[in-house]
């Protein structure tokens, strides 16, 4: 990437030094155009100010003093410039000039960023998010605490030191260590993502630790029950209550193609009569936040009635 870069020395009048007919010396850095200035603590006499030459003029110990002073915070400026292009680091004078008063940004630490946003998180479970996706998040940041001490023996990691291979190192762990499944582990590693991906955004990061990595889902063949297996759960007897409620919950899902934490969510202000003039369910679902319309069938009915709004 291509840029400007230059600095000049020149002098600048305040209230409390003009009275003694004095003018501060200040820097002015320049990076594409857009200016950075700050003072060097030293003011002299603007009628021996050399502009053009950025120095004073004259042949005194005083001057030959002053002068040193000034080439020796150029010199310094420079040294900066060279260690942030190498470094490849995003070149700025304000980034320059705060390097040059040793101001030292304090490092974001990965899991405090985690923490911060689960806590915002939390406030939109209801509202926007489920609570079942805030656990994940919760679970991710348990995991990532988990690796860090077996990994490298330490609470928290510097955003800036997250890369590829950190990553993938977090995905070993999980499978290895923790057993977890692959299509698991992926959960876990797309709820990083999501958190790193804001940090991209945020311009706490220059550059995406995930660009090089891939996630990927293996398929699955998924077991669907039949109607007589329905039939055969509805028919159990169960002489545990909170058992027998579990089940009309999870075949009240059935029935309806709700997930529980949209069963959750549910009032009796979402059933509704429908244009066959029998009851509907009009929800959102929480996952997609698309508007579902779902015909209440007989059996689907009285589970509602029985074990969700206690009589309908």
């Amino acid at each position: 990437m291509s840029y400007t870069f230059s600095q000049i020395f020149f002098l600048k009048k305040s209230k409390s030094t003009d009275h003694f007919g004095l003018a501060t010396v200040y820097l002015r850095i320049t990076v594409n155009g857009v200016r950075t200035e700050f003072s060097t603590n030293r003011q002299c006499d603007p009628e021996k100010w050399i502009p053009m030459a950025s120095k004073l003029n004259g042949k005194t110990e005083e001057v030959k003093i002053f002068n040193a002073y000034l080439d020796a915070v150029q010199h310094r400026i420079y040294d900066i410039h060279r260690e942030l292009v190498a470094s490849g680091q995003v070149i700025s004078g304000t980034l320059i000039k705060e390097k040059y008063f040793g101001i030292v940004d304090k490092p974001r630490m990965l899991l405090e960023i985690i923490e911060l946003h689960n806590q915002q998180f939390s406030e939109l479970v209801g509202k926007q998010f489920s609570h079942r996706t805030l656990q994940k998040f919760v679970t991710t940041k348990t995991h990532l605490q988990e690796f860090l001490k077996w990994k490298n023996a330490t609470i928290d990691i510097d955003i800036k030191k997250l890369g590829f291979e950190f990553i993938n190192d977090f995905e070993f762990y999980l499978k290895s260590v923790k057993s977890c499944s692959h299509n698991t582990v992926m959960q876990y590693v797309k709820k990083l993502k999501k958190i790193v991906r804001k940090c991209v955004a945020n311009n706490w990061l220059e550059k995406d630790p995930f660009l090089s990595y891939k996630v990927t889902i293996h398929e699955t063949n998924r077991v669907y029950l039949q109607e007589d297996e329905l039939k055969r759960i509805e028919e159990k007897n169960l002489v545990n209550e909170r058992m027998s409620r579990v089940r009309d919950i999870f075949l009240f899902s059935c029935y309806t193609g709700l997930s529980y934490s949209d069963i959750e969510k549910l009032t009796p202000a979402d059933i509704s009569i429908g244009i066959d003039g029998e009851k509907w369910i009009f929800t959102t679902r929480i996952k997609t936040d698309t508007a579902s319309r779902i015909p209440l069938l007989p059996v689907a009915l009285s589970k509602l009635a029985k074990c969700i709004f206690d009589g309908l």
